[in-house]
């Protein structure tokens, strides 16, 4: 909740503030006399407050309103959104994925910075050097936030990585490593959960109130959306796709189960089960040599990824009837293959799911990759802002 600084009238004019800031930001553009209405204002409360919004620089005027009728026409207004702007990362063992947006989440840069290598120094070099970048593009007094994706489990209030099998991480001290060589404060999230919040304000989420966002790369992950809200579960551990069992007598996993999903469906797994059987060269890359195979009609190859789908189809269905969602959502770089692989998903989860929620289901590729969740944790940002800004300082520059 945002801060007030008193009670009576100076009270009323902070709560009156950010009515008016989201129901404008809302809206996109209206006219006072709309706001007014919409409101229940009265008009010198709501040009009181929109002239001071001009002023901070929230709020446009657009010229007078086209609509028909008698009498003087009023003036348009228009939200803003580029007055702020917001900054999300995410992290992955090769590189790591940036998006600078406006006050909707929508990117107004996007870029990639790759890896030499994932460990703890150089990543934390690497986020040092690109806030310093966009430092010299994005003043700091008009960030309202950064937020970084970590593809692994995280202490977000300490700031600690307390374990990620894709960064080979353990126990690191983020915040401590960071120290004073970031000028901007950040807060930490797993990265498919921003991800999910990514599609939500910006991808096919927003026709969903009901989905699942899946991410398929090295690990498998997955961000539930529920009444349009992301679910996190009593731990922040909800969404743990890639270790629901599939095949019992599958491979172990990496959490020492047998037959998760990742341990079969997992781009590692996919390439370990190939190089095993001669199929591969150990030093091509990955999905391009996997694409190439595919359209060669290679039939180890076909007869792999026919395994790949059945127990994606065999995951999704879990989900299909516990959740009952409108889309799941997949995204990774596995879904470069996904012309592939969907078919075999949908004949697998039509089998294994109950008809009436298989009925309900889209599948559908993410239109965001590779930034969903630099995107979506810009957004976690500026709903911790609004959440939390005094509504003096939306004025007071």
């Amino acid at each position: 909740m945002a801060k007030s600084r008193g009670r009576g009238p100076t009270l009323a004019k902070d709560v009156n503030r950010m009515l008016i800031y989201r129901q404008l930001k809302q809206m996109r553009s209206t006219t006072r006399v709309e706001l007014s209405t919409v409101l229940q204002l009265n008009k010198n409360t709501i040009n009181s407050i929109i002239d001071e919004l001009i002023t901070a620089g929230y709020v446009n005027e657009k010229g007078l309103s086209t609509t028909l009728g008698l009498g003087r026409k009023p003036v348009m207004i228009a939200f803003h959104a580029a007055n702020k702007y917001s900054v999300g990362a995410t992290l992955s063992s090769a590189a790591i994925h940036w998006a600078v947006t406006d006050l909707y989440a929508k990117p107004m840069e996007t870029f990639t910075t790759e890896l030499q290598n994932c460990s703890p120094e150089s990543i934390v070099d690497t986020l040092c050097e690109g806030v310093q970048q966009l430092l010299e593009r994005y003043p700091a007094t008009a960030w309202v936030g950064f937020d970084i994706g970590i593809p692994g489990q995280l202490d977000s209030e300490r700031k600690i990585v307390l374990q990620s099998s894709h960064l080979h991480w353990n126990q690191v001290p983020l915040a401590a490593l960071l120290g004073s060589r970031l000028t901007v404060p950040f807060r930490l999230d797993h990265s498919v959960k921003l991800a999910a919040l990514g599609e939500l304000w910006h991808g096919h989420g927003r026709e969903a109130d009901h989905f699942a966002y899946c991410s398929f790369g090295d690990g498998i992950g997955c961000g539930i959306v529920m009444g349009g809200t992301l679910i996190r579960g009593e731990g922040n551990l909800a969404g743990e796709l890639g270790h629901i069992v599939v095949d019992p007598q599958g491979p172990v996993c990496r959490c020492g189960n047998q037959g998760c999903l990742e341990a079969i469906a997992g781009i590692p797994a996919i390439l370990g089960r190939l190089d095993q059987t001669g199929e591969r060269e150990q030093n091509t890359h990955n999905m391009n040599w996997l694409q190439e195979q595919l359209r060669a009609g290679n039939p180890a190859v076909e007869q792999d990824i026919r395994r790949t789908g059945m127990a994606i189809g065999r995951a999704f269905s879990h989900i299909v009837n516990l959740i009952n969602p409108k889309l799941i959502i997949c995204d990774g770089p596995l879904m470069l293959i996904a012309d592939y692989l969907f078919p075999i998903i949908g004949e697998e989860l039509a089998a294994c799911s109950t008809p009436p929620a298989y009925r309900h289901v889209q599948l559908v590729c993410s239109t965001l990759y590779p930034y969903t969740g630099c995107i979506g944790a810009a957004a976690s940002a500026i709903q911790d802002w609004e959440s939390n800004v005094d509504p003096l300082e939306l004025v007071s520059g």
